[in-house]
C-alpha cells in the first residue's frame, strides 16, 4: 500500500486498522518494525527499519518500508535516500522507480525525476500517465508560466495540526481539522500523534476570511476520523466522510480495518439531524469524499473499490425514484492507475478533483475536468494552486475566480492548512499550433490561420512557419475561432476554447485534407459590376449540411474546396438582396476548377441583371452544363418571390447575318424560358425575348477582329424584372 493511499490527514481515505498491540516481544526488528508500520506508528516503523539498514544497507525491504515510512510522516527527503539507494540495487523493480520519481518531484528535483520516469517507462511502457514528463521537456514551465495570475493567502482558523477540504453552506464553510475539540479529542492518531479528525464550521467574512470556528455538535462527529463534506441546499442535508462506525458499532472488513464510508443528516442553523448511512457503504472499501450537484440529484464520491481503475477511483451515482442510481465509475480521462479523489462538483459541469498520478508537480495535484467536452477535458491548475507538496480539498466559488484550497506546504500554519485563492483573468491569451495534412501526417507550412469575429469576418492573421507551426496573441476571449486556409486543401474551421485562469493554449493543432476540385467566384453588384463585401457564402453537402462558410472580404471573391462524385449546393446572401444558390455535381465535372460568380441585384421593377456564365456554343441554342448552373440561381429566386415576373434577354455575338442571329438570340432566350418552365415556373411568370446583336458589349461589333473569348461574352442572357 502506498503512501497516498494510506494518509488519511492528506487523502482522507486511509483504513484505521484497529488491532491492539500484544505484550509479546517480537522475535526480529522486522517484524516488529512490520507490526508497527500496519498500525501506522511511522514513526518507530522507520526508525527500526533505520536501524536494520545500519547493518544491511541494501536490504531491499528495509529501504521499502522505511521509505514508504518516511513518506506518510512527511519526510520526503529521508525517503529521497532510502529510494536512492534502493534504486541501485538489483532488487529495484518498476513500482520502486516510479515511487522514486515522485518523491524527486516532492524534493523538486524535477531534471532527476524526469530521468527516472525514463528508466521507469522503459519497464513500464503500458503506462502512459508518465510520458508527458518524458515528452515534453518544457512542462514545468508549461505548469509555473500563469503563476503572476494569482495570489494565495493562508486562512485564519489555520492551526499546528491539520485542517483542510472546506465546503460552502450559505455563509459558512464546513472544514476538517484535528484541533482537538469535540469528541474523540483525547484519542490520538498513532500515524501522526495527532487527535482525530471532526467536523468543524466557519464563518465566511465579506473579504473570504474565515473566522470563529466551532466544533459541529449533536452526533455529527464521533471518536474516530470525521472527513470531507459537502451540502445538497435544496434539502438541507449534510453528507460527509467519517470512519464506518455507525449507532455504537465499528463495521470492520474481513482483515479488521475500519474503512471509510458517507454518512448524510439534515443540518440547519448549525443544528445536525439523524444521521443515516448512504446506499453503498461497505466495510470491505472506503467510500468517502463526496461532493454534490447543485439539484443534490448527483453525486460523485471516492472509493478504493479493488474492482476500479487504480488506487482510489472517482465514481458516479444520479438520484432517481428508487434511490441512489448504480454507481458508474468515471472514465480514463479521470480515473488513472494511481489515487484520484477529493472532487468538487462546480457549476454542475466543471470536477476540480486531485490526483497523484496525471501529470503534476508533487504528491497530489489538483486537476479540473470539463465535464462538458467530449472527451472530457482534464487540466491540471498548474502553480502555484499546486506545489511540489500534496494540494487537494479544494472548493470554488460560481464565479470560478477565486476558493480555497487545502496543502501541506511548509509555508503554512501546521500539518494541512486551508488557503484561500484567487485568479486574476489575464487581458489576453497566447495560442500556438502545429498544422500537417491529414494523410501524410507531415507539417504543412505557410497555412494561413486568420482570427474570426463572432460575424465571421477576419480579425487578425498569422501564417505556419516552415515547420507548421503557428503562434499569436490576442484579446481574451471564452471561445476564439480559427479558420486554417492553403491552396489545394479544404479550409478548417475550429473553436478554440480558452481557460480564464490562462495566457496560453498550447497544442491548437489543425489536420488539414486536400480537395478535388475548387469552386471559386466573385459576388458582384448587378447596377455597377463592383464586387459585393460582407456576403455571406454557404457550402452545403447533398443532405444540407453545412460544409463550411465566409464572408467576402472587399474583393468579393470566395473559394471553396469540393470532392469528387459529391453533390454540393453554394448559396450566396446579403441583407437588402435575394438569396442565390447554385447546385454542383462533381460527379459530372471533369475540370479541376469550378466557377460560379453571384451578381446582387435590387427586387425593382425594371431591374436588369446579366446573368453570368449563360453561355452558348457557336450557332448553337442548347443549355450547357454550366448554363444550367447559372440558371438555377434565378430559379431559387423566382422560387423565393412567387409573385415575380421576368423577361429573360438573349444576346449573340456580331458573326453571322443579323436576321440568323436575331432568330438564334429568340431561340436561346425560348431554351432559358423553357428551362425554368421545366423546374416549375409557371409560363406566364417569364417572357423571352431576343436581340441578336443588337448589344455588343465589347468591341467586337461587324469587321472587328476578336477572339473567341471576346467574341463568347456577347452570347449572354440577361433578365429583367417585369413586375414584383
Amino acid at each position: 500500500m502506498t503512501r497516498s493511499t494510506l494518509n488519511y490527514t492528506r487523502l482522507i481515505l486511509a483504513a484505521v486498522m484497529l488491532v491492539v498491540s500484544g505484550c509479546n516481544t517480537p522475535k526480529s526488528k522486522f517484524k516488529l518494525a512490520d507490526r508497527y508500520f500496519n498500525e501506522f506508528e511511522f514513526t518507530k516503523a522507520a526508525e527500526i527499519y533505520e536501524d536494520v539498514l545500519e547493518k544491511y544497507p541494501e536490504d531491499p525491504h528495509a529501504l521499502r518500508q522505511a521509505a514508504e515510512a518516511r513518506e506518510n510522516l512527511g519526510d520526503y527527503k529521508k525517503a529521497e535516500e532510502h529510494l536512492a539507494v534502493l534504486a541501485k540495487t538489483e532488487a529495484v523493480n518498476a513500482a520502486d522507480l516510479l515511487e522514486y520519481a515522485e518523491v524527486l518531484k516532492m524534493n523538486g528535483k524535477y531534471d532527476k525525476a524526469t530521468n527516472v520516469y525514463r528508466t521507469y517507462a522503459e519497464l513500464k511502457p503500458e503506462d502512459t500517465s508518465v510520458r508527458s514528463y518524458i515528452d515534453t521537456p518544457d512542462w514545468l514551465h508549461i505548469m509555473t508560466r500563469d503563476s503572476s495570475n494569482y495570489t494565495i493567502t493562508n486562512s485564519a482558523v489555520n492551526t499546528a495540526g491539520s485542517d483542510f477540504a472546506p465546503t460552502f453552506i450559505g455563509n459558512e464553510i464546513i472544514f476538517s481539522s484535528s484541533r482537538a475539540e469535540g469528541k474523540g479529542k483525547r484519542n490520538i492518531y498513532a500515524w501522526n500523534d495527532q487527535s482525530y479528525l471532526n467536523l468543524y464550521s466557519a464563518q465566511l467574512g465579506p473579504d473570504s476570511t474565515l473566522d470563529s470556528p466551532t466544533v459541529l455538535k449533536n452526533k455529527a462527529n464521533s471518536r474516530f476520523h470525521e472527513g470531507t463534506a459537502t451540502y445538497d441546499a435544496i434539502n438541507k442535508r449534510l453528507y460527509f466522510t467519517r470512519n464506518y462506525f455507525d449507532k455504537g458499532k465499528q463495521q470492520k472488513s474481513d482483515d479488521g480495518k475500519l474503512n471509510l464510508a458517507i454518512f448524510y443528516a439534515s443540518y440547519e442553523n448549525g443544528e445536525v439531524g439523524k444521521i443515516k448511512e448512504f446506499k453503498y457503504n461497505n466495510a470491505e472499501h472506503s467510500v468517502g469524499h463526496p461532493t454534490l450537484s447543485a439539484d443534490g440529484n448527483t453525486m460523485y464520491y471516492v472509493s478504493d473499490n479493488p474492482k476500479g481503475k487504480g488506487g482510489a477511483d472517482i465514481y458516479k451515482v444520479v438520484r432517481e425514484t428508487t434511490g441512489w442510481s448504480k454507481p458508474e465509475l468515471l472514465g480514463d480521462e479521470i480515473n488513472t492507475l494511481g489515487n484520484e479523489m477529493f472532487p468538487f462538483l462546480v457549476n454542475d459541469s466543471t470536477l476540480l478533483f486531485s490526483s497523484d498520478r496525471l501529470p503534476g508537480m508533487g504528491g497530489l495535484d489538483i486537476f479540473e475536468a470539463d465535464l462538458s467536452s467530449d472527451p472530457i477535458q482534464v487540466r491540471n491548475l498548474g502553480y502555484p494552486i499546486n506545489s511540489h507538496y500534496d494540494d487537494f480539498g479544494v472548493s470554488m466559488y460560481g464565479h470560478r475566480m477565486s476558493g480555497y484550497l487545502s496543502s501541506n506546504r511548509p509555508q503554512g500554519k501546521g500539518d494541512d492548512d486551508i488557503y484561500h485563492f484567487s485568479v486574476t483573468r489575464p487581458s489576453t491569451v497566447i495560442i500556438s499550433g502545429d498544422v500537417v495534412d491529414v494523410n501524410t501526417l507531415k507539417p504543412l507550412p505557410f497555412v494561413t490561420i486568420a482570427l474570426k469575429n463572432p460575424d465571421g469576418t477576419t480579425l487578425e492573421v498569422a501564417k505556419t512557419d516552415e515547420q507548421g507551426h503557428y503562434e499569436f496573441e490576442t484579446d481574451h476571449m471564452e471561445v476564439i475561432s480559427l479558420r486554417a486556409t492553403k491552396e489545394g486543401y479544404f479550409p478548417v474551421n475550429m473553436d478554440v476554447h480558452t481557460n480564464e485562469y490562462s495566457k496560453f493554449v498550447d497544442e491548437a493543432d489543425i489536420v488539414m485534407v486536400p480537395y478535388d476540385h475548387l469552386a471559386e467566384g466573385t459576388v458582384l453588384y448587378a447596377e455597377n459590376d463592383l464586387p459585393a463585401e460582407d456576403a455571406r457564402i454557404t457550402l452545403l453537402d447533398s443532405e444540407e449540411k453545412i460544409r463550411d462558410q465566409v464572408v467576402t472580404g472587399q474583393d468579393g471573391k470566395y473559394a471553396f474546396g469540393l470532392m469528387s462524385d459529391e453533390e454540393y449546393t453554394i448559396e450566396c446572401s446579403k441583407f437588402g438582396f435575394p438569396d442565390q444558390e447554385v447546385n454542383i455535381n462533381t460527379g459530372e465535372i471533369t475540370d479541376s476548377l469550378i466557377y460560379a460568380d453571384f451578381r446582387l441585384f435590387k427586387l425593382e421593377t425594371g431591374a436588369i441583371v446579366r446573368l453570368d456564365n449563360i453561355y452558348y456554343d457557336y450557332n448553337s441554342a442548347d443549355i450547357r452544363p454550366d448554363a444550367a448552373r447559372e440558371l438555377d440561381k434565378l430559379l431559387k429566386i423566382m422560387e423565393d418571390n412567387p409573385t415575380m415576373k421576368i423577361e429573360l434577354g438573349s444576346h449573340t455575338d456580331s458573326r453571322g447575318p443579323g436576321g440568323y442571329n436575331l432568330t438564334l438570340s429568340q431561340k436561346r432566350a425560348k431554351s432559358a424560358a423553357n428551362y425554368l418552365i421545366g423546374k416549375g415556373i409557371a409560363e406566364s411568370r417569364v417572357k423571352n425575348k431576343g436581340y441578336g446583336e443588337k448589344k455588343i458589349l465589347n468591341k467586337c461589333r461587324d469587321g472587328v477582329e476578336c477572339s473567341e473569348a471576346e467574341h463568347q461574352l456577347n452570347r449572354r442572357t440577361e433578365f429583367k424584372i417585369l413586375d414584383i
